[in-house]
């Protein structure tokens, strides 16, 4: 296991060690070596893929057309999943934004990495969380192997995209980034807080999908050298609030008679705000196809938690910020010619934590080797064959007590959630200082296990019907959670910032 960082001293402006990415080039040019205590390179492939991932925001599980969603229009998706492999079991590493994405990027429960939480940017919490300069990213490994990277949409791995004291996404292996730290202010309709590459661009106009999209298009067609391979990273701010869509695809979800009801006027809102990145999506979709590069790339679609909605998570048990399915479980699709068969459906589990390691063996990379990487290599599923993992799937998020759990692990059709006592702690949205030092030595107590392939609104415990197996994964869930909260850094507070919203 790698040594436990600090994150709470400020990072210099490229706070990656230059050694080490020289180290890392000079290895993927000779190719001499195959392991190492960092990212280490195999022999290529001979062409190697393209890597694409469109990355919703806020997204349900019900939500789409080719998961039985019959609300909102999503042909372009469903199309992409009849092109390739819909997952019935895809989950996000984390039930809101910043430690799905951290997790994503990384292959390690977020946890790990010091992200417990989403990244409050209020200027009055002062929120000390960021991705560490020490984790290795998915795109550090792609650029390290040849290839040409691009973030495009919201970070949310820190607080600021214009302090020179975090890591920013270059510092994660981002040759190009344009995009928002965390949602678009004031809503998705003409936000004003895109940056680009650390600058500030001012208002714009349009929608926020299509302007990412538009941006990872002029990026992926204006390359120095188009033969290189690339990773575009787009991840999209819909369907978070606040939300903004054409007036036209609102109108489609708000009956008349609800046009003063509140509640009736959000939901509308946020389904336009879908079916809106569906366009956006398909817009790049045309863009691949019309440049011949779909055949070589394999395209990811998911949600980094569930919705807000309830009835878009449905028929799962809870929502955004539960451990229950609704949280975490959300739609997931992959297109890889030659890889995925058109049309397949697959309910084996897995989750945007594998996604390192697969792309790592698409490319013909390996894993960093000095800390623990809890995805798996995804590949045997596209085959149509069992996944063997050696860690299971597991969720902590310290937020929920009480009757919700705060943790989560999965072995086949088994999920066992796990939860804390109420803390006596006043309740804070973002983290704090507080919850901090709390999180860090809190035990889980109480477990339920379910059967999610029978029981997949999670309403009957069978812990007292399967006494073996719920031993074994209470055991296992423990060993997982210590280990993690062991690894995680501290974050230390500013004296005096407020620790609620």
């Amino acid at each position: 296991m790698n040594t436990p960082h600090n994150p709470t001293q400020p990072a210099s402006p490229d706070p990656r060690p230059l050694t080490r990415r020289g180290f890392l080039k000079s290895l993927a040019q000779t190719a001499a070596v195959t392991a190492l205590a960092g990212c280490s390179l195999k022999k290529p492939p001979a062409s190697p893929p393209n890597i694409v991932i469109f990355l919703a925001d806020d997204v349900g599980y019900a939500d789409l057309g080719c998961y039985g969603g019959a609300e909102i229009r999503t042909p372009r998706l469903d199309e992409l999943a009849s092109r390739g492999v819909r997952f019935t079991s895809f989950y996000a590493a984390a039930p809101n934004c910043s430690p799905s994405r951290a997790a994503l990027l990384t292959g390690r429960i977020p946890a790990r990495t010091g992200i417990y939480t989403y990244i409050n940017g209020s200027p009055r919490v002062n929120d000390p969380q960021y991705l560490p300069a020490s984790e290795i990213t998915i795109a550090e490994i792609l650029q390290d192997s040849g290839y040409d990277t691009c973030h495009v949409g919201k970070w949310h791995l820190n607080r600021d995209l214009t302090d020179p004291h975090v890591p920013q996404p270059r510092d994660h292996g981002f040759d190009y980034s344009f995009g928002t730290v965390g949602t678009a202010d004031p809503t998705h309709e003409n936000p004003v807080n895109f940056h680009r590459n650390g600058e500030p661009v001012g208002p714009l106009t349009g929608y926020a999908c299509h302007l990412v999209v538009d941006d990872a298009i002029s990026w992926l067609e204006t390359r120095p050298d188009p033969d290189k391979p690339f990773f575009a990273y787009v991840s999209f701010n819909e369907g978070h609030n606040p939300y903004g869509a054409p007036q036209e695809l609102i109108d489609r979800y708000l009956a008349p008679k609800d046009a003063a009801d509140e509640s009736a006027l959000k939901r509308a809102k946020y389904c336009a705000c879908v079916e809106n990145m569906d366009s956006a999506i398909g817009r790049f979709l045309d863009r691949l196809e019309k440049n011949n590069l779909t055949e070589n790339t394999l395209i990811l679609f998911y949600s980094d938690n569930g919705s807000l909605f309830p009835v878009s998570c449905e028929p799962l048990r809870g929502k955004k910020s539960h451990i229950w399915e609704g949280g975490i479980r959300v739609p997931g699709i992959m297109r890889w010619d030659g890889h995925t068969r058109p049309g397949t459906i697959s309910d084996e589990p897995v989750a945007a934590v594998d996604m390192l390691p697969t792309i790592c063996a698409a490319v013909g990379a390996s894993p960093p080797a000095d800390r623990p990487i809890d995805g798996a290599d995804i590949r045997p599923v596209l085959k149509g064959e069992p996944l063997k993992r050696k860690t299971p799937l597991f969720w902590y998020f310290y937020r929920q007590t009480g009757d919700f759990p705060a943790a989560g692990l999965r072995e086949g059709k088994w999920v066992l959630v796990g939860f804390h006592e109420t803390p006596g702690i006043e309740w804070s949205h973002p983290l704090n200082a507080e919850w901090m030092a709390w999180l860090k030595t809190a035990e889980l107590t109480r477990f339920e296990l379910y059967d999610t392939r029978a029981d997949i609104a999670q309403e009957q415990d069978l812990a007292e019907r399967e006494p073996e197996r719920f031993e074994a994964m209470k055991a296992r869930m423990l060993e997982l959670h210590r280990e993690v909260m062991a690894e995680g850094p501290v974050w230390e507070f500013s004296p005096g910032s407020e620790s609620k919203p």
